[in-house]
């Protein structure tokens, strides 16, 4: 029987590693769906960055819209970066999404399905927050 992270696609193992770095960049003691969505954002040869290119979704723009809704952490990255709910909850229905399409593997697909589905990260609280303060 293969582990879980035997699943993953090559890229999609990268994410969350990415994703970290991204989250000590700014200075966040945790790693949220946002920050899985920056770390996609950094396979331009993945499926999801491919996916999210057909859609006509400038990364660049989306890449600093995220940046800007999160914003930098005040607490440092000093220690142990944890995963936030949103994200461990997000690696859950990227494996439930390739299971129930018969796929032999977890692809970034998946991961940008699961970022869609989750919906409840960081980035969408704080977007939602943010639009609502300009109100």
């Amino acid at each position: 029987m293969t582990s879980r992270l035997e699943q993953f696609s090559e890229h999609a193992r990268r994410a969350p590693a990415l994703a970290h770095i991204a989250a000590r960049q700014l200075d966040h003691g945790y790693i949220d769906t946002c920050h899985i969505l920056l770390g996609l954002m950094q396979l331009p040869e993945s499926q999801a960055v491919r996916i999210l290119a057909s859609l006509n979704i400038d990364l660049r723009k989306l890449n600093f819209s995220v940046v800007l809704i999160v914003g930098r952490g005040g607490q440092g990255a000093a220690g142990e970066i944890r995963l936030a709910d949103g994200t461990k909850r997000v690696i859950e229905l990227a494996v439930d999404k390739s299971r129930r399409l018969a796929y032999n593997h977890i692809g970034t697909e998946h991961l940008l399905i699961a970022l869609m589905r989750e919906g409840e990260g960081a980035t969408v609280r704080e977007g939602r927050n943010s639009i609502q303060d300009r109100s």
